[in-house]
């Protein structure tokens, strides 16, 4: 239960952090994301939130998500992880990954605007934020893994990411 309050009052200071931002999307460094899926690997050029001001923020006021971009939320140690669609304009989906890389749970088709919190108890390193509608297109299911140097298992150059 304290792990919930937690959660729950994590998504209130997003919502207060979204509101001394000034509304203005963020622009952070992309590095590759790859996920392996069963039609091979797909890499996305992923912006890496690594602060709590960052993690905060995400994706909120972003009138687009190329095909090919994301957003990697590091949370620097696993946790459960929750989030909501306050202030964020486009449909996502949402694959919370454990410290191995191994995707554990999905939130698929999260709508714009959403106060429901969407995430897991389950500990998790990491959330990788896409557009809505990659989780299906790619047949991407828990148990399929990410590959990134915060889960510590980079694909090496040339290896099909």
């Amino acid at each position: 239960m304290l792990n919930v309050f937690r959660s729950l009052l994590l998504a209130l200071l997003v919502t207060v952090s979204g509101y001394a931002h000034g509304g203005q999307p963020q622009s952070l460094e992309a590095e590759p994301v790859v996920v392996q899926t069963p039609r091979g690997p797909v890499t996305f050029m992923a912006e890496i939130a690594e602060t709590p001001e960052q993690r905060a923020i995400g994706l909120m006021y972003r009138d687009r998500l190329g095909d090919d971009s994301a957003m990697l939320f590091d949370y620097h140690r696993p946790q459960p992880a929750f989030m909501w669609m306050k202030n964020t304009l486009i449909p996502l989906d949402m694959l919370f990954i454990a410290a191995d890389g191994v995707v554990l749970h999905i939130e698929a088709d999260a709508q714009p605007g959403d106060l429901r919190p969407r995430g897991t108890m389950e500990p998790v390193r990491g959330v990788l934020e896409v557009a809505a509608g990659t989780v299906d297109r790619l047949g991407i299911r828990p148990g399929m893994i990410v590959h990134h140097r915060i889960f510590g298992n980079e694909l090496p150059p040339g290896s099909g990411g």
